[in-house]
């Protein structure tokens, strides 16, 4: 079993996945599953009977037990590829908003499912009969809960998996197989006394350490149709897709080289997109430059909802005539948005 899982990792090494490890099919119950139900508690969660939609599920057997989504798990092989990459954006533009580095370069679900394929051809040397189920952010299990049982990293206080020398900047992954490789040690905590993700958190969805309130993440509000609460919105900052800002101030990330996925390099979305272009983009554009990245998913009403709200931040009457002619759009998404920018530019206006 050793042997096979040696093998296993120094194959992973060279196809570009920082850290794999090993953790059996037992139900999870360390202090990840301590922090999930606390959540539950304070009612931090999104999705179910919330105000707000979100993603996060509810069903703890789901999330914590890898048997409730594939019965015949005998090891779970966690995996972290970086997306750290080394990039900056020479022209930003007037008017820019600010896309957070989950949604640069290629979607990561397809270039971890990539990764994960060729180990299961890898792992098919050793077991041609495997039987094997992969996950990327897309099935049920607490994936940072995994990570940490496999030896992977731990968790900040900004609940993301932190893996030693490389950071937080990762993309998880995991494979089920119906065979039994030897489990891999839990690290310890690390953080320490640190405490600049809770601090420098735009809303302060960072309550207390280890302790997320996604509703109010500008993360998951900006993945949404409906407008924020209006005591968020001026702190958006230009935020078209995701936020990056308590990764952003982690020690351990301003120290980890830049060895991300050349996937991940930006392309055709920049990291800081001109929002007129992406308010007037029409449905062919957005296949076009959006369709590759991962902020795909979100759709284009959302990514423009965000992009008006984003104008407005720049409290400019010059950008009125564009966001008056969105308050007539079919698109409620984009209308609601367009109404509240109107009233948020006049008011500062007469502020001044």
């Amino acid at each position: 079993m050793v042997s096979y899982k040696n093998e296993l990792k120094s194959y992973a090494k060279e196809i570009g996945i920082a850290s794999l490890g090993v953790t059996g099919p037992e139900p999870l119950d360390n202090y990840a599953t301590a922090i999930y139900k606390k959540r539950i508690e304070n009612k931090y969660l999104t999705g179910g009977k919330n105000p707000l939609p979100g993603f996060e599920q509810k069903n703890l057997q789901l999330r914590f037990d890898p048997r409730q989504s594939f019965s015949v798990v005998k090891s779970i092989i966690s995996l972290a590829i970086p997306y750290n990459v080394d990039h900056s954006q020479s022209d930003k533009g007037k008017f820019h908003g600010q896309l957070a580095r989950v949604g640069w370069g290629r979607d990561y679900h397809v270039v971890v499912t990539e990764k994960m394929t060729r180990l299961v051809q890898f792992l098919r040397d050793f077991f041609p009969d495997l039987r094997y189920k992969l996950m990327v952010d897309t099935g049920p299990l607490l994936e940072r809960g995994f990570a940490w049982r496999a030896g992977l990293g731990w968790i900040g206080k900004n609940n993301t998996l932190i893996v030693p020398g490389v950071g937080s900047f990762v993309f998880l992954g995991e494979i089920l197989i119906d065979k039994r490789l030897e489990p891999d040690v839990p690290l310890d905590e690390n953080c320490g006394e640190c405490e600049e993700c809770i601090n420098a958190c735009p809303t302060h969805a960072l309550v207390e350490p280890y302790m997320l309130n996604t509703r109010i993440c500008l993360s998951f509000l900006t993945q949404i149709s409906e407008l924020p609460p209006e005591w968020v919105l001026p702190v958006m900052k230009g935020r078209i897709y995701g936020c990056d800002t308590c990764q952003d101030v982690c020690p351990y990330n301003k120290a980890a080289p830049k060895i991300g996925e050349k996937a991940f390099i930006p392309d055709i979305f920049e990291p800081f997109p001109d929002l007129i272009e992406l308010i007037y983009m029409d449905l062919k554009k957005y296949i076009e430059i959006i369709g590759p990245t991962s902020a795909e998913w979100v759709g284009l009403s959302i990514l423009q909802k965000n992009a008006i709200v984003g104008l407005a931040d720049y409290k400019d009457p010059s950008t009125l005539p564009v966001i008056k002619r969105l308050e007539q759009d079919q698109r409620s998404t984009v209308r609601h948005a367009a109404q509240w920018a109107e009233k948020y530019i006049n008011n500062m206006a007469h502020t001044r």
